[in-house]
């Protein structure tokens, strides 16, 4: 049957949350994605947890419109710390943090591999290892081991 649904409330957001006394941020503290902010299911759809905050604390989110971190803390959704913006100010406001490039190989917080393994992976492959075996010694998929090896991924590694 699964779980009841939450009453959203200004309260119930920020029992979910950890205050930083620095900067006044509510650190979401339940799931999060890959990027850093905080995931929650509102409405019946699974939903970044900063826009399920404005919309309690603020109303709703005009068509079009992003909600942007003042903080530039991914997982914060004190209402304080967001604005509203269009797609043009999101990639402005990312740009003007210094955020615009996107982090290439180790760099990436999502990596899987270094690029010593990626060069490894290579001769490998080229010394006749099959991408299959290649993927259970990096305990990555096959499907993944063939995108390193047509530089589909790690283009940038030699």
């Amino acid at each position: 049957m699964g779980r009841p649904a939450i009453h959203w409330s200004r309260e119930t957001i920020y029992r979910y949350c950890k205050e930083t006394s620095v900067s006044g941020c509510w650190e979401w503290q339940r799931g999060r994605c890959g990027y850093g902010y905080g995931i929650v299911r509102f409405r019946g759809v699974s939903t970044p947890a900063h826009r399920m905050a404005w919309t309690v604390c603020r109303g709703e989110i005009p068509p079009g419109l992003h909600v942007l971190h003042r903080c530039d803390n991914p997982p914060c959704v004190n209402p304080a710390h967001l604005f509203l913006g269009t797609a043009y100010d999101n990639n402005r406001d990312r740009a003007a943090k210094g955020r615009s490039a996107p982090l290439r190989g180790e760099k990436n917080g999502q990596a899987k591999l270094t690029e010593e393994g990626v060069v490894l992976i290579r001769a490998l492959f080229a010394y006749g290892f099959t991408q299959d075996i290649i993927g259970k010694l990096f305990a990555i998929p096959q499907g993944y081991v063939s995108h390193v090896i047509t530089r589909k991924v790690w283009a940038h590694v030699k």
